[in-house]
């Protein structure tokens, strides 16, 4: 999808003014009179900017957490019915987490995609950035802290809060018991251990 296709999505809008903003209070005095004085065209490209980098970060976040709930549904066994009731139930769970995943518009198909080329090792890989997000030493971490001005208890709430999302996702993925409790209960603690939960 285009950056165009996105333009009259009203979450989106207010995703990106948001952003804007957020961006305007991080700039020093003489910065903001610069950036607002810039001409609209070189405005509105920093804005598309943004919200490419809003679509990009939505879908990256977007596919590392539903992989995560995909690999649950690998330890099942199913029809193609109950498959695509479980890929809507993946799509309704992360929209209920965030609701600005309805921006990207995730379907089916996506999902699909995503069973097709699932693997341990890919779960591994997409788990690692919430360790490298979470965990001191990481390149992510240290954003956060250095750059962003995150202090060590916000990080330690945003990762509890990561884990516990992931983690009632999957509850709420197995809430019919679909799987046996001992396999639900060993991906899961590969999945916190992926993580570095």
């Amino acid at each position: 999808m285009s950056l165009e296709s996105f333009k009259n999505n009203s979450k989106y809008l207010k995703a990106l003014d948001n952003g804007e903003q957020e961006f305007i209070k991080s700039l020093s005095y003489e910065e903001k009179n610069e950036f607002l004085s810039l001409p609209q065209d070189e405005r509105e490209s920093i804005r598309d900017s943004m919200g490419q980098g809003i679509i990009d970060s939505l879908s990256d976040n977007f596919l590392i957490r539903a992989t995560i709930y995909i690999g649950l549904i690998k330890e099942m066994k199913f029809t193609n019915n109950e498959k695509n009731t479980l890929f809507q139930k993946i799509i309704d769970i992360l929209i209920s987490q965030n609701d600005e995943y309805e921006i990207i518009q995730p379907d089916l198909d996506d999902l699909n995609d995503i069973f097709d080329n699932f693997s341990n090792e890919l779960l591994e890989d997409y788990c690692s950035s919430f360790a490298d997000s979470f965990t001191p030493g990481g390149e992510s971490y240290t954003v956060l802290v250095s750059e962003m001005g995150a202090s060590l208890s916000e990080v330690e709430k945003m990762k509890n809060e990561v884990r516990f999302q992931i983690t009632s996702g999957l509850e709420l993925l197995n809430s019919k018991d679909l799987i046996q409790i001992s396999k639900f209960q060993n991906y899961r603690s590969k999945v916190l251990k992926f993580c570095n939960f």
